[in-house]
């Protein structure tokens, strides 16, 4: 058997499955958002693992399968995020978030210190503010504090891996994201780093998506109900392992999804840089093959808002759906702007807002 982890922006949800690939179950569970400021967006690490413990621990109570059956675990994960840790591994603060809109303003100063000339060299993208790099700046120019105390800087999903296996290591696909990774040779970019004042020792081991990055600690495999022989792979970030799921592996193949983000994803056998400058180009979690992805920021996002402050009683969106079913096509001419955290794609720009668009006296909460 082998376990599936994704660690989302809402939930963390894991899946049991058979090496023949059928599905046994399927947990998830919950943990909060933190908005400290207008356009912020953080999580306390600490609940991930959390939640991670939980689901694993349910899914193996439920199954009846014992410990020594599960083989793998892979973990797919949000991206662009910043998780802060000390020499101990200590977290240091809440994690910056891939739909944060603080660093604009850090952006372009980490754009001075390293150039877009290296940036598009190696991360095939100009400075963008909701990448990692941007992260790392804004909290080393704002909380300096804490950022002289720094010894890792993790994206979520190898937060998680470190606390399951001890090992600071990551993988192409996540990695791509921070725009310190060199994405045609698939590696650290040591004149990025250099610049930034950082080393691999910060940022972890990189690795290819299925190999192999630790074992279960055995005091975490024993609160999990599995054991210490559990292998933990690299994992994909969660785009990129859903283009895997849905078989997007080959050129001429592209999908699209709508969690708390929505993304169009296709696949390329090329490192092809996107002179528009509209799309990433990120390595594939496959070797010797890369993706395009395009990402709009608030789709589940927007209809979580909707739900907590306008209907907070309906946690399966039923009465959501009914509503939305008695409107009319179009709702009327009814336009909402889905920018409750800024956008990424087509237009880079974190400071626009959402917005209803074309209200009128016949519009009600069913036509919103």
């Amino acid at each position: 058997y082998f376990i599936g982890v994704d660690l989302g922006t809402s939930a963390v949800k894991l899946l049991l499955m058979e090496e023949s690939g059928k599905i046994c179950n399927i947990v998830s569970k919950e943990y909060p958002l933190f908005f400290p400021h207008p356009g912020w967006s953080e999580q306390n690490p600490e609940d991930w693992y959390q939640a991670a413990l939980k689901t694993v621990k349910a899914v193996m109570d439920q199954s009846g399968i014992a410990p020594e059956q599960v083989m793998g675990l892979g973990i797919s994960g949000q991206m662009m995020g910043a998780v802060m840790l000390d020499k101990n591994g200590e977290i240091l603060r809440r994690a910056i978030l891939w739909n944060d809109g603080r660093t604009s303003e850090s952006c372009e100063h980490v754009r001075h210190i390293v150039g877009d000339d290296l940036f598009m060299k190696y991360s095939l993208t100009p400075a963008r503010p909701g990448l990692t790099a941007a992260k790392i700046q804004w909290v080393k120019e704002n909380q300096p504090q804490i950022y002289e105390k720094v010894e890792h800087i993790l994206l979520p999903k190898d937060y998680l891996r470190y606390r399951l296996t001890g090992e600071y290591a990551t993988e192409v696909s996540d990695a791509s994201a921070t725009q310190i990774l060199d994405i045609p040779n698939r590696k650290w970019s040591d004149e990025i780093m250099t610049a930034m004042n950082l080393n691999e020792a910060m940022l972890g081991k990189v690795y290819e998506s299925q190999e192999i990055t630790g074992y279960v600690l055995p005091e975490v495999a024993k609160l999990m109900g599995i054991t210490s022989k559990c292998a933990v792979v690299g994992g994909a970030s969660d785009n990129s392992a859903g283009g895997v799921g849905t078989g997007v592996v080959a050129p001429g193949r592209a999908m699209t999804t709508i969690g708390t983000s929505g993304t169009v994803f296709a696949f390329s056998e090329e490192p092809v840089l996107d002179i528009n400058k509209s799309v990433y180009t990120f390595c594939m979690p496959v070797p010797g093959a890369w993706h395009f992805m395009g990402s709009v920021n608030s789709c589940g996002a927007s209809l979580k808002w909707w739900r907590n402050n306008f209907y907070p009683d309906d946690l399966e969106y039923e009465q959501i759906n009914k509503d939305a079913a008695s409107s009319n096509p179009s709702a009327n001419r009814l336009i909402y702007l889905p920018y409750l955290n800024g956008e990424q794609s087509p237009h880079f720009n974190l400071n626009c807002r959402g917005s209803f668009v074309g209200l009128a006296a016949i519009h009600t909460r069913a036509y919103m």
